[in-house]
C-alpha cells in the first residue's frame, strides 16, 4: 500500500471519529486491559477477570445467551 496513501486514510475524519467512539466506550466500560471483550454494550470480561482464558470464554457464551433472553423479554413486553 502506498505510504501517503495508508497515511490520509488513517488520520481521516472518519476514521478520527470512529477512534473516538472506541475510546469513550473503552472508558465507559472500564477497559483497561486487552483482551476485554464486551457483550451488548452491557457486560464486560477478560481472563483476569474470569480466572483465565478458557473461563473468559465460558463466561462470554453465558453473558450472550443472557443479553438474548433479556432481549427476548424485552420484545415481549
Amino acid at each position: 500500500m502506498d505510504r501517503e496513501k495508508f497515511r490520509q486514510a488513517f488520520n481521516s475524519f472518519g476514521v478520527r471519529l470512529k477512534l473516538d467512539k472506541a475510546r469513550q466506550m473503552n472508558m465507559e466500560m472500564g477497559v483497561s486491559s486487552v483482551p476485554t471483550l464486551a457483550v451488548d454494550g452491557r457486560y464486560v470480561t477478560s481472563p483476569t477477570m474470569a480466572g483465565g482464558d478458557p473461563q473468559m470464554l465460558k463466561v462470554v457464551e453465558f453473558l450472550i445467551q443472557k443479553a438474548a433472553r433479556e432481549r427476548r423479554a424485552g420484545k415481549k413486553q
